[in-house]
């Protein structure tokens, strides 16, 4: 049995507000939503690095009757007797802020 926690940060990225993902037992940083969009629940970038950093193929999509979970912003996959959990955040879009 595997546990995987992951922390969805909020930071800019050009310019842009984007997000990152770390993974709370290494410390591993990388981008989420590189494609520009973002599909609540799903988190391909994750699936990607479990698969690259540990051989383990999760595909971390939120799956209404696969025992996986919503509870405030943490999502919590389980398959078989692996767990992720992304402690995601509420998601800024956009920002106004007055030049000086």
């Amino acid at each position: 049995m595997s546990d995987f926690m992951f922390r969805v940060e909020e930071v800019t990225r050009d310019g842009f507000i984007a997000w990152d993902a770390v993974e709370e037992c290494s410390g591993d940083r990388f981008p989420l939503n590189v494609n520009g969009s973002y599909d609540a629940g799903k988190f391909p970038e994750i699936t990607d690095f479990l698969l690259s950093k540990y051989g383990i193929k999760f595909d971390v999509s939120y799956c209404d009757d696969g025992g996986d979970s919503l509870n405030n912003n943490v999502w919590s996959y389980h398959h078989g007797a692996d767990v992720v959990v992304v402690k995601d955040i509420t998601r800024t879009v956009f920002r106004i802020s007055s030049l000086k």
